[in-house]
């Protein structure tokens, strides 16, 4: 039997590494322009930002900035790098769980390679684009926000291939509680919970 899932793994946590190292030599050793400073002095003293507010997120960032960094901005635009690597992971494992819907079973590993191929492809191509890598670097809302998609995307996927009818609800309650956090995060979430 081909070990799918655990090559699925391997190949998605090191897409992941590869994406944090990439970003951690790029990333801003200090403060960077636009709401940067902003992101990181509310983070750390627990303030308010403009509006919305981005509660949630000012509270992980909190908890970045007393990681023993540097100095604090290093420490908080760790959490956006951190955040990036992670929501590369889950895009990753995503788009290999849409991809095998319509492959059908993996018996060897040229049933897998398409596969595998569409997942890095993908991955590979949205953590290296502009937006996303410049939003990764800094202290931005926008990297932890698109974990939280990415993350309900996987988890929708992972509900939907439950055999058990009816189907376990305890996750679609998770994925609804983290779409919730995720709006404290970014009203992006908003966009997302419909569909």
């Amino acid at each position: 039997m081909y070990p799918h899932e655990r090559i699925d793994r391997i190949i998605g946590w090191s897409l992941a590494a590869i994406v944090l190292i990439v970003y951690l030599m790029t990333t801003a050793p200090v403060v960077a322009f636009w709401d940067n400073g902003e992101f990181i002095s509310v983070g750390y003293t627990l303030g308010v930002g403009h509006p919305p507010g981005s509660p949630m997120y000012t509270l992980i960032t909190r908890l970045f900035s007393l990681l023993p960094f540097g100095n604090v901005a290093r420490a908080v635009n760790f959490e956006s790098v951190l955040a990036g690597a992670l929501a590369i992971a889950f895009l990753y494992f995503s788009l290999t769980k849409m991809a095998r819907r319509w492959e059908g079973r993996v018996e060897s590993l040229s049933d897998a390679l398409p596969t595998y191929i569409t997942g890095v492809t993908g991955a590979l191509l949205a953590a290296f684009s502009f937006s996303f890598w410049e939003n990764a670097l800094e202290a931005e809302v926008y990297a932890t926000n698109i974990l939280t998609m990415t993350g309900t995307l996987w988890l929708v996927l992972r509900w939907a291939e439950l055999q058990e009818v009816p189907r376990d609800r305890r996750m679609l309650h998770l994925i609804v509680y983290l779409l919730a956090l995720g709006v404290g995060t970014h009203l992006g979430c908003l966009l997302w919970a419909p569909a």
